[in-house]
């Protein structure tokens, strides 16, 4: 299956040295059901609108990635068609007050060059705000996470 990750440099050094990633982590906290690295069929271009802010940015890498070793689940992410922040009065400050859309992610919680093929690799989106900024700027707003 042809997928796409964003991910950090340190991420993508690791994985074309030929290392086992391993990344054990449950993200329903972050209004998902996925575990461990997530993957999109979206096109990179489409898949940024609704990731920024949420992945690292370094680096969006193209694999194909047996199905076998992919879990399909179901992520909520900021739609951003329907995001009108200039209607904004304040800026919002808990994950509900802002319109959401339904995606679906593949993830597996280990992977290897010995297991996937990359196809492509780009920089292209290294520019756009990552995950560590966000998180920042959620810090300094006061920001609460949805229960």
């Amino acid at each position: 299956m042809i997928v796409h990750r964003f991910m950090s440099a340190e991420e993508y050094r690791r994985l074309v040295n030929g290392q086992l990633l391993v990344n054990e982590s449950k993200h329903k906290g972050f209004r998902s059901e996925s575990r461990g690295f997530c993957f999109t069929t979206d096109d990179p271009k489409e898949a940024i609108r609704y990731l920024s802010g949420n992945v690292d940015t370094a680096y969006c890498v193209t694999m194909d990635i047996p199905e076998s070793m992919l879990h399909k689940s179901k992520a909520l992410y900021r739609d951003w068609q329907n995001d009108d922040v200039m209607s904004y009065t304040s800026l919002p400050t808990n994950a509900n007050d802002v319109p959401t859309v339904e995606k679906t992610e593949y993830c597996l919680t280990r992977y290897s060059v010995a297991k996937v093929r990359i196809i492509a690799t780009t920089t292209e989106f290294n520019n756009i705000p990552g995950i560590k900024m966000t998180q920042q700027l959620m810090q300094v707003l006061g920001y609460r996470r949805a229960k």
